[in-house]
């Protein structure tokens, strides 16, 4: 969002051994420049009319040649955080640093043709979008067309996409994609992303069984900018819908273990065709347990498969090492990503 929007100049960090100005470097999203660093102190990121402005708080060396940098916003009090790969070296603040180099995520939006659904299996249960419509006074068992139906294809005054070219857009995250009631708005989503071929789909369904009924008169063995993820939160989900979508045709497959409700064996349907695996307890008051162990578990068989691995976040009711811990939802996500046990996820949610 920020990322894909902001042209940033980054005027920032002098350590106090260092009293000679440091060179630009430059960083590169395809053959956009987006941001320069003047290493003196302080971020500017332009966006629009508006100026946010904030400082670098750190920058860490993750691995050969792999620097992140974190930019704390000021009055938002957000933190942007950039990944990096050098092509280049040239020497920064006493350590060797890109002088070009070429940004490794993608920025991310948001898609929701409709809202609305039905529970059908147990991780519906205490459903997040359920929980948010009750506070608002809306029906989530009503599924409704959405206002910003064609939100990925607004443009600006100048006749540009607002959502730009090689965003990540996660797509109907208050619903779900191949909820039944859908159906006489789906061929219009699928021309929408037909459209949009310069943008990534990514969505998430417990309703993998509707899939052959509903994919378009052109999907072949699937669109390379669309990925479709397949949740399972049991065994027994697992062992219905993992079949199914094993033998989906679909270029990039995700599977989603959230929430996570029981300990899980999915070496069966883990091949080369998953990409990355998802787990995460369950948030909300009355969340379900989730133990460490299940989630040491899913990474080892991960490990085994060369499969790319995300600990999303504990859930609200998470038992480690035998303690049993009642996780605040602002700690969720941290404490997820305290554990470190991450291998190589692309798909960040």
């Amino acid at each position: 969002m920020l990322l894909s929007l902001a042209v940033l100049y980054v005027y920032g960090y002098r350590l106090k051994q260092r009293q000679a100005a440091c060179p630009f470097y430059k960083v590169w999203h395809g053959d956009e420049e987006i941001i320069q660093i003047r290493l003196s102190g302080v971020v500017s990121i332009q966006k629009g009319q508006r100026k946010v402005f904030g400082y670098i708080s750190s920058c860490d060396e993750m691995e050969q040649d792999i620097w992140k940098f974190h930019v704390r916003l000021r009055r938002h009090g957000g933190i942007l955080c950039f990944r990096y790969a050098a092509q280049n070296s040239a020497a920064f603040c006493g350590w060797q640093c890109p002088a070009y180099i070429q940004v490794r995520m993608k920025s991310m939006a948001n898609w929701n043709p409709w809202h609305g659904c039905h529970k059908i299996s147990a991780g519906c249960e205490h459903c997040y979008v359920y929980r948010m419509d009750e506070r608002h006074g809306k029906e989530t068992g009503v599924v409704t067309r959405l206002k910003d139906f064609d939100k990925v294809l607004h443009k600006n005054r100048k006749g540009e996409y607002k959502i730009a070219s090689d965003e990540i857009v996660y797509t109907c995250f208050t619903s779900d994609f191949f909820v039944e009631e859908a159906d006489v708005w789906r061929d219009e989503a699928w021309n929408i992303m037909r459209q949009r071929r310069d943008l990534f789909f990514f969505m998430i369904t417990k309703r993998i069984d509707r899939l052959m009924k509903c994919i378009p008169y052109d999907w072949g063995t699937g669109w390379d900018h669309v990925g479709i993820a397949c949740t399972v939160e049991t065994m027994e989900r697992a062992a219905y819908r993992l079949p199914i979508y094993q033998a989906a045709p679909l270029r990039h497959k995700y599977v989603v273990c959230e929430p996570l409700l029981e300990p899980l064996n999915l070496r069966p349907w883990l091949d080369d065709s998953i990409e990355e695996l998802i787990v995460g307890g369950e948030s909300g008051p009355q969340a379900r347990v989730c133990r460490y162990e299940w989630i040491l578990d899913l990474r080892k068989q991960c490990e085994e498969k060369g499969i790319s691995f995300w600990f999303k976040q504990t859930g609200a009711n998470f038992v480690k090492d035998s303690i049993h811990y009642r996780i605040p939802r602002r700690q969720q996500h941290l404490q997820a990503k305290k554990a470190d046990i991450n291998l190589n996820p692309e798909i960040i949610l």
